[in-house]
């Protein structure tokens, strides 16, 4: 098995502090639990009105926060020291505006958890197959023996996950959750691809690719960054991160994860050459999905974890839920 790396929490006072949340969706729920956890005054806010909330409103109350349907002005957040924003609202709400101009400090679920986090992270973005690639990852390290749950928006928050140790937590992230990072640094992340996306958000290509890469730009030479060089823009950051990048491609004879015939190769960093299994043993069709195999397996080759759990997690996948 591979070398899993110790990590330290980066920690984030809150004890003793007013934290107000904004967004009543399961992630702000759970955010609002482990806050009250660990000593600080919540308030979980929403712009829905209560008759739309009444069960959340419950858990939020259940929880030992305080909750504000119906949200309208500024004073309504409780004097917020720390905002902590679900991804359905967008970094510049007017509302966000103030409170930042008032001195608090506004991050997303992700970075909560990551302050608090002990165990190292393998964060995917891109524009499609996010989900599809965490449940390989997190097959493929399973099925290797590692304590490694998928968490965030497959299955549970990732906050809620923050409690204990694990082997590794892998997740998927949003370019709108990368909204709201600051120091969020994952031990492993990969980019799949970027295409025209979320135009709401992000009017331009050049924002949406912005978002996207800043889940590596707090990285360390001591990470990997995992890219799809096919994709031409996300080719183009190869010379962003500063972490080790690892390469996948279905075109190029030396990217480090690659198509070999009809064979799924890696070469992992520690060095060698695994043959993962036939292009004919993924059940699901098309070329991206021959991706996304190559991208989970060269993250699982880096934990350490053998062909036979990648090719396992491989021929057991399903088609993703919509």
């Amino acid at each position: 098995m591979g070398s899993l790396p110790d990590i330290t929490a980066p920690g984030l006072e809150v004890d003793g502090r007013r934290a107000t949340i904004f967004g009543m969706a399961r992630s702000g729920v759970a955010a609002a639990r482990v806050l009250v956890s660990h000593g600080a005054a919540v308030t979980v806010v929403d712009e829905k009105p209560a008759a739309q909330l009444q069960t959340v409103i419950a858990d939020v109350e259940a929880a030992g926060a305080r909750a504000v349907a119906g949200l309208h002005e500024y004073a309504e957040l409780a004097e917020p020291e720390i905002i902590v924003v679900s991804p359905g609202v967008p970094a510049a709400h007017r509302l966000l505006v103030q409170a930042r101009a008032a001195g608090a400090y506004v991050i997303g679920e992700i970075e909560l958890a990551y302050r608090l986090c002990t165990s190292p992270i393998i964060a995917v973005t891109g524009t499609n197959g996010k989900g599809t690639v965490v449940r390989l990852i997190g097959g493929m390290l399973q099925r290797g023996g590692l304590d490694a749950p998928v968490v965030g928006n497959i299955g549970t928050p990732f906050v809620s996950a923050v409690d204990r140790r694990h082997d590794a937590l892998v997740t998927e992230i949003s370019s709108f959750q990368l909204e709201t990072i600051d120091r969020f640094a994952p031990w492993i992340s990969a980019i799949l691809n970027i295409t025209p996306d979320h135009r709401d958000r992000h009017p331009t290509m050049d924002e949406y690719v912005a978002a996207k890469r800043r889940i590596f730009e707090n990285q360390s030479a001591d990470d990997f960054t995992i890219l799809n060089i096919d994709d031409p823009l996300v080719a183009g950051l190869r010379s962003a991160t500063p972490a080790r990048v690892l390469t996948v491609s279905l075109q190029s004879a030396t990217a480090d994860a690659r198509l070999e015939g009809n064979e799924l190769v890696v070469t992992p960093p520690a060095g060698g050459r695994a043959v993962v299994c036939g292009v004919d043993d993924i059940p699901l069709g098309g070329a991206h999905n021959i991706s996304n195999a190559l991208t989970a397996a060269l993250a699982a080759s880096v934990c350490g974890v053998e062909v036979e759990a990648m090719a396992g997690a491989i021929a057991a996948q399903e088609p993703a839920e919509h």
